[in-house]
């Protein structure tokens, strides 16, 4: 990136053991990670303008990760 920021991972997943696991790894190689329990917190938060990767389980309560990330994909507009 050429702003000096680093780059942006975003984590959805149920188990706390994973999402802490994966902001250590991550957070330790250099990115900027964002982590989430529920569909829902993601989906309301303010998430980057820039690029960033999305980490999803498939299994996650209220929505499978497939949902989430057509919700995210049917709403992209919203994050340009």
């Amino acid at each position: 990136m050429t702003n000096g920021a680093k780059p942006v991972v975003i984590v959805a997943d149920d188990d706390p053991s994973i999402l802490r696991a994966l902001r250590c790894l991550l957070s330790g190689a250099g990115f900027d990670v964002r982590v989430f329990g529920r569909p829902s917190e993601l989906l309301k938060d303010d998430l980057p303008k820039t690029d960033a990767c999305l980490v999803v389980d498939v299994h996650l309560p209220e929505m499978s990760g497939v949902e989430l990330c057509e919700t995210l994909d049917a709403s992209a507009a919203d994050f340009l």
